[in-house]
């Protein structure tokens, strides 16, 4: 979908903790995401460091090619919060003191105790060409310059604020309207979706389609957008017309569902219990299960069993099995699920085991070796998996891909 008949903003972070890689830039995210809800389409995102001359050149081309321009960062009283001078330079105007800002500023500090530092007498140094923004969380106030740039502070939590209450009364609407949506899909990298969408092209016609590769699936995300409400649903259905028809085998969810939260409905609908048996996740199968709201209905428990002795013991799987095969096999996989159904009287198991490294790895049976299986009155299904990355990252995509084993049989039995 072409952006340029919509209205454009550009996004600009200022900190040389930023551009050297100390801090991630938390700031993009958050006002990204209210410029769309505003209904302006984000051409550029940028950091630059604390450095008067290229804040001044990053500004001036944002002016140029944009509608919008919002700045982040460097307001403070330190001597590298550089952004007000810049943007005065910028603008050919001077500050003014203001002794209402200063008196807040000394009354801040007082009713925690302290004296006020000289520095921070800065703050009521306020452009005259500015609109000053309040600030309901913090000191520095934000910014706005001829309706166009608006400058807020780069501490996270304050820019967000500002951005829902005192800020957002300053910017107009962009003028469009916007719909979004998300399928959630597994079973298919990035690459294969956009093979198997013979509809793609169609789609994006209507609506902005990108793809957000996760631990072991893919989110579809749709922005579609219209100059009234009806239109820009009409291009969302589009949208989403087109691509499911082509994709529907791979979705397992939508919008803000989670593996968890969909497995849970499934089992609550039907009325079916679950347990779990886990080796290599350590318990984060079951914490992911149990962390949607009302699971004790349908989850009975689960076992952490890492040694043999317990695997034997816990879940019943048989001692020569695991002399034969070993316990990073399918087939201790297998008889984990169904020795864990057995013993907590469950209608579905799933269970995990693997070599999450960084050690004890081998070469028959590398790190990122993985077995999930999922087992119910009529037998296991077993997947096996090789996740590259570190030990926690192998972690968190057995429990997916262990859940998402349990859906594919739960869509199954409902067929």
């Amino acid at each position: 979908m072409k952006p340029a008949k919509f209205a454009t903003a550009r996004i600009i972070t200022i900190g040389n903790e930023l551009t050297t890689g100390l801090v991630a830039d938390a700031n993009a995210r958050v006002v990204a995401r209210f410029l769309l809800g505003r209904g302006y389409v984000v051409s550029r995102v940028v950091s630059v460091p604390d450095d008067e001359g290229e804040i001044i050149a990053e500004v001036r081309e944002a002016v140029r090619s944009s509608d919008l321009v919002v700045v982040t960062g460097g307001l403070g009283p330190t001597h590298d919060d550089v952004t007000k001078t810049a943007l005065c330079r910028l603008f050919k105007c001077k500050t003014k003191f203001q002794p209402a800002v200063l008196r807040r500023v000394r009354a801040f500090f007082k009713k925690i105790g302290k004296k006020t530092p000289e520095a921070n007498r800065s703050y009521a140094d306020v452009p005259t060409c500015a609109v000053a923004v309040r600030n309901d969380v913090g000191l520095a106030r934000g910014l706005f310059f001829n309706g166009r740039v608006l400058a807020l502070p780069g501490v996270p939590h304050e820019a967000e604020r500002m951005l829902l209450t005192s800020a957002a009364r300053l910017i107009r609407p962009g003028g469009t309207h916007v719909r979004e949506f998300t399928f959630h899909t597994a079973g298919a990298d990035e690459t294969r979706l956009t093979d198997e969408m013979k509809g793609l092209a169609k789609a994006t016609k209507f609506a902005d389609v990108a793809f957000l590769p996760k631990l072991g699936n893919v989110d579809v995300r749709i922005v579609a957008r219209g100059s009234t409400p009806k239109k820009a649903s009409a291009n969302m259905a589009s949208a989403k017309r087109l691509l499911l028809d082509n994709i529907r085998r791979h979705v397992w969810g939508t919008g803000d569902q989670t593996i968890e939260s969909v497995v849970g409905g499934m089992l609550k609908r039907a009325g079916q219990s679950l347990c779990v048996a886990e080796s290599c996740t350590g318990g984060g199968i079951g914490k992911r299960v149990t962390s949607v709201p009302g699971s004790s209905e349908y989850f009975l428990g689960g076992a952490t069993v890492y040694s043999n002795s317990a695997k034997t013991s816990l879940v019943g799987v048989p001692k020569k099995l695991l002399a034969k095969f070993g316990a990073v096999s399918g087939e201790a996989a297998a008889a984990m699920a169904r020795g864990a159904r057995k013993s907590f009287g469950a209608d579905y198991a799933v269970s995990a085991t693997g070599v999450a490294g960084p050690g004890g790895g081998t070469r028959e049976k590398p790190v990122g070796l993985v077995f999930v299986a999922a087992a119910d009155g009529r037998g296991e299904t077993v997947r096996r998996l090789f996740i590259a990355g570190g030990r926690e990252t192998v972690r968190e995509r057995t429990t997916f891909e262990a859940l998402f084993l349990l859906y594919e049989k739960l869509r199954r039995d409902a067929l």
